[in-house]
């Protein structure tokens, strides 16, 4: 037993010395090397500073990734997903007051029909990207709330009944309203709605909750 402690000690001495001998021989001289290049040039100096920072730096950004198991290469957060998107389409009032406009529309994918029913009450009443339809719509309209129930009140599961309460402002004075152009809107959003939103199959419109009320009146 003594002799394998001996053994031990004798290698643990032998270790410490040739490191010693080595710290020494090479890492000093160096670095009272680059301490006197410092001292005679400032930019030496600072150049060295810039370096041995950087290290240290470096260094540190290793250890915290050791330490909490992360790979060193992870530095930038990982790219979001781009929401997905559909292709629709939207009808919409014309100008003439009877007839309604199909237009092809981008838009984003939303989580329930309640979000789907706002984006396109407000893109019909918006009207056309392509054309300025805008006389057909004279006045803003805001969604105020949205109500999908069932047959018997569910609102769990459809078919849904869907109830659009909305606030329309006056009629601009520049504006001239076209002959059946509210009709027409009613129309047009009905058909928007349902066909891109098959959970619903029927649509009512009405202003701060009193039904039957035109939105704009000639």
């Amino acid at each position: 037993m003594k002799a394998v402690i001996r053994t031990a000690v004798n290698a643990v001495t032998t270790a410490y010395e040739k490191s010693r001998e080595w710290f020494f021989a090479y890492p000093v001289p160096y670095a009272r090397e680059l301490y006197l290049r410092g001292k005679a040039d400032p930019k030496e100096r600072n150049r060295i500073l810039i370096i041995a920072l950087s290290l240290l730096f470096l260094l540190d950004y290793f250890m915290f990734c050791f330490h909490i198991e992360k790979n060193i290469l992870d530095i930038f957060p990982s790219i979001p997903l781009l929401p997905q998107r559909d292709y629709i389409t939207l009808y919409l009032p014309g100008l003439d007051g009877k007839s309604l406009l199909p237009e092809q529309r981008e838009i984003p994918e939303y989580d329930s029909e309640e979000q789907s029913v706002r984006f396109l009450f407000s893109a019909v009443s918006r009207g056309s990207i392509y054309e300025n339809t805008s006389f057909a719509v004279p006045v803003n309209l805001r969604v105020r709330k949205v109500w999908l129930f069932g047959d018997s009140g569910n609102i769990d599961s459809g078919p849904f009944h869907c109830v659009i309460d909305v606030d329309a402002d006056l009629i601009p004075d520049k504006n001239f309203v076209i002959s059946g152009s509210e009709a027409l809107f009613r129309k047009a959003l009905e058909k928007t709605i349902i066909t891109n939103v098959p959970a619903i199959k029927d649509v009512t419109v009405i202003e701060k909750g009193v039904p039957g009320k035109a939105l704009w009146e000639l």
